[in-house]
């Protein structure tokens, strides 16, 4: 075998001197490509850099500008605000105040009443007046109005829109007062004893401790309530001026009295607008100074009745008519009794006179005349 051939130290071989030259030429490449070529992320973070720069340089100036204005005022932006807004405020409190009164859809209360009502008066500064205060006044101490609302107009107006009621039924206290209500039940005046009552008055229950202003409360909730219906019922009919009394002394057998000579039987008071439809067709057939009762409580199936009443004079006159005719026709002596021979009683009992529908010629086909003591009919459509 032949011996490798020794190197002596610090002498390379060819081959290791060609391999260290190639190497080196390599990585000066690497570092000439580095430094001609930075990478992305280095270019963000400068970009990053430089508009930071730029903005604190904005900022600095901003500062600076303010810092200069302040030296030239004297008072921050702040405080000048302040001193703008309280000037603002006292002007409106010293030279805006109250100078006149605008009241508009009053009709029974004046325009005077109306502003004194809402405790407001001249000169008070107008933006420190209360509105809701202020109605609320007017619709305590002027029982008639509805509904109002208030505005404001500068310099110094005041306006009112007034929404007013009107009464709609009466009603007597334990003190035997009469009171007037309006639809919802609000007690708006009490009548003096002179007074005329020109509206219905509820009899058979009483008001108690009543108060204009305040909502009516019976001794009896059930009658009142019933009452109240039957009430905004003749409204709707238009028979407010008609009937002069609502009776609900039995609330299942209500009475009304028909311009203070007719008694009206409505029953509990179920269907009551058809009811208050055939009374009125049923009056309309009747002489204008007929007195007596009509029976409309019918239910369904039944039919209304009406008992003519004779008055005292009438009964005189017939007495006297009878007593005449007996002695030509030499009649017994004896006198009958009031009531007999087919004369009317006060009540519900028949007189012989003409009857309030010629028999050969009936109303209709439904109603009939019963010995002249009452007719009667089946709907309310008879009547019309």
């Amino acid at each position: 075998m032949d011996q490798k051939k020794q190197t002596l130290p610090g002498k390379r071989t060819k081959m290791e001197r060609s391999a260290r030259r190639s190497k080196g030429r390599a990585g000066e490449k690497r570092s000439v490509d580095n430094k001609s070529a930075p990478a992305d992320g280095q270019r963000t973070r400068r970009a990053s850099q430089r508009a930071y720069l730029r903005q604190l340089r904005v900022e600095q100036t901003v500062r600076q500008e303010q810092e200069e204005s302040r030296r030239r005022n004297g008072i921050p932006l702040w405080a000048r605000t302040l001193i703008a807004v309280a000037a603002v405020l006292l002007v409106l409190l010293v030279f805006f105040r109250v100078e006149e009164f605008q009241v508009s859809g009053n009709v029974r209360y004046t325009a005077d009443e109306v502003a004194a009502a809402s405790g407001i008066t001249s000169g008070d500064v107008l933006m420190s007046v209360n509105k809701t205060r202020a109605a609320s006044r007017i619709l305590v101490k002027l029982p008639y109005v509805r509904q109002v609302t208030m505005s404001k107009a500068l310099p110094g107006t005041i306006r009112f829109d007034v929404v007013e009621c009107k009464a709609l039924v009466g009603a007597e206290s334990e003190f035997g007062a009469r009171w007037l209500m309006n639809s919802d039940g609000k007690l708006l005046e009490k009548l003096s004893d002179d007074a005329e009552m020109t509206l219905p008055l509820i009899q058979g229950v009483i008001l108690e401790l009543p108060n204009a202003g305040d909502p009516a409360s019976f001794d009896e909730e059930q009658k009142g309530e019933r009452a109240m219906e039957v009430a905004r019922a003749l409204e709707e009919a238009g028979l407010l001026q008609t009937v002069k009394v609502i009776d609900v002394s039995d609330p299942d057998d209500v009475i009304l009295s028909y311009d203070d000579r007719v008694e009206v039987y409505i029953g509990d008071g179920t269907d009551v607008d058809y009811r208050l439809q055939y009374m009125i067709g049923a009056m309309a057939k009747l002489d204008a100074d007929v007195r007596g009762s009509l029976d409309i409580s019918f239910q369904e199936g039944n039919h209304a009745v009406f008992h003519p009443m004779i008055t005292e004079e009438e009964l005189r006159r017939q007495r006297q008519a009878e007593t005449s005719q007996a002695s030509e026709e030499e009649a017994p002596d004896e006198e009958g009794e009031p009531g007999e021979s087919g004369g009317e009683t006060v009540g519900e009992e028949s007189y012989d006179e003409e009857p309030l529908f010629d028999e050969e010629e009936p109303y209709d086909d439904e109603e009939s005349y019963d010995g002249g003591e009452s007719y009667v009919g089946d709907d309310a459509d008879d009547w019309e």
